[in-house]
């Protein structure tokens, strides 16, 4: 099994090598969500961050290769600067925190998976191109995975992910009152938010003119999603599309709002059913629920006492979780932003907020609606559980999301139907030209 996957590792990287440079990111991400968890996260590659060198080979052959995209470049050349300055830091200090750490081979692997997994998508001088092809990526995938949810749900089996996993050591999950679907992910939190993701960008990308093909896919999305039986996941997506859609209204002429209110109406009908489901009901009243809930607030106490511990600097990168429990614990840290907290401390926390707020002013100056839903999603995803610094595998995600905001356009988009063209051709707003 050990040759198989380095021979397929050898295979991905030659892939790498050789395809057109601007579709490269969303390779990474088929990669990521096709691929069985235990592929990328067991055997030998379990220390070896594969996914994000493939991220800093995007980065290293666009620096070299190819052209600055034009569209926003002087309006957004002085954010994108100040974004690779921020960018440096943040990373600088998380290298710092290895020297803080009481386990330093752990959070010099953490860290090394944190450069390689959210670095190149910051870095990388206006990825315009990168970031539109890789939105209409995640909705594609975002469907099969939706469809994939919905059948493992009904028959309560990961009936093809779960026996490829098997074959690379990774045990299921399953150990709730309910079942909830995991798809490839090896986990339902981490499927919901790669779902909640794709709802938020197919919702807003698609409210300005909603087709049958593109309405099925975003109901087939919502779908997987509920099977998940993730509440946090529900939350994420829905605040991703009114963020998103919000967004929309005060950026499109008055002809086409009503289509985007429309839209509102639609996604607060569509939240309403899904709350009623017996699914969500179910997860909300079940034993292990309330626990959980429980847990995150006495472990949330432990974690500001660590932290005071540790000077207001941190732990060091990647160790939250195990200084909790080493603490006495019984649960480790589900909160990534807690997590950021107690590793990096004050001043990782503080970078990686300036972060995420220049993120956001570029994406909103740039009105570029479907990333900041989507930027939106994923931090409330992260929210509810430990991501951050338990699975490593998931810093491509950050990655990659960032990577949205920072290649935003001065554009809005125009959703095509899916089987037919999909989702192509970003519009400048207000205009029916494309561009040239």
């Amino acid at each position: 099994m050990a040759v198989i996957g380095l021979f397929g590792a050898w295979v991905v990287l030659l892939v790498a090598m050789l395809i057109p440079v601007h579709i490269l990111p969303s390779m990474i991400l088929a990669v990521y969500a096709l691929l069985p968890l235990g592929a990328i996260s067991a055997g030998p590659l379990a220390s070896f961050p594969a996914l994000g060198l493939l991220f800093l080979i995007w980065l290293v052959r666009r620096r070299f290769t190819a052209p600055i995209d034009q569209v926003g470049l002087y309006s957004n050349a002085t954010r994108s600067a100040v974004l690779t300055v921020a960018t440096v830091l943040f990373l600088g200090w998380c290298g710092v925190s290895v020297f803080l750490s009481d386990y330093r081979l752990n959070s010099l692997s953490w860290v090394f998976s944190a450069i390689v997994g959210i670095g190149p998508g910051l870095m990388a001088n206006q990825p315009v191109r990168e970031a539109e092809i890789l939105k209409k990526t995640w909705i594609y995938l975002g469907v099969v995975f939706g469809a994939y949810a919905s059948i493992e749900g009904a028959l309560q089996s990961n009936f093809i992910y779960g026996p490829l996993n098997a074959l690379f050591g990774q045990e299921s999950t399953q150990h709730w009152s309910v079942y909830r679907a995991e798809g490839s992910f090896g986990h339902p939190l981490a499927l919901s938010t790669f779902l909640a993701i794709a709802l938020s960008l197919a919702v807003t990308l698609g409210a300005q003119r909603w087709t049958p093909t593109l309405a099925v896919s975003a109901g087939l999305i919502l779908a997987g999603l509920v099977a998940t039986a993730s509440r946090g996941g529900l939350l994420a997506g829905g605040i991703g599309v009114l963020i998103g859609v919000l967004m929309m209204l005060t950026a499109v002429d008055r002809t086409k709002r009503s289509r985007i209110v429309l839209t509102l109406g639609a996604a607060g009908a569509a939240a309403a059913l899904v709350l009623q489901s017996a699914l969500i009901q179910a997860r909300g009243e079940s034993v292990e629920a309330t626990r959980s809930s429980a847990a995150r607030v006495q472990v949330t106490e432990q974690a500001m006492q660590t932290l005071r511990q540790s000077n207001w600097l941190g732990t060091g990168g990647g160790t939250s979780s195990r200084v909790i429990m080493d603490a006495g614990s019984p649960v480790p840290l589900e909160n990534s932003a807690l997590q950021v907290l107690v590793s990096l401390g004050i001043p990782g926390a503080i970078l990686m907020a300036a972060l995420l707020w220049m993120l956001l002013i570029k994406g909103t100056a740039s009105r570029d609606a479907a990333a900041v839903g989507a930027l939106v999603a994923l931090c409330i995803a992260y929210l509810g559980y430990n991501a951050f610094d338990d699975k490593p595998s998931m810093h491509i995600v950050i990655g990659l999301v960032f990577l949205m905001l920072n290649g935003s356009s001065q554009q809005m988009y125009r959703a095509r139907t899916i089987g037919a063209g999909p989702l192509a051709g970003p519009l400048t707003v207000g205009s029916k030209k494309k561009r040239a």
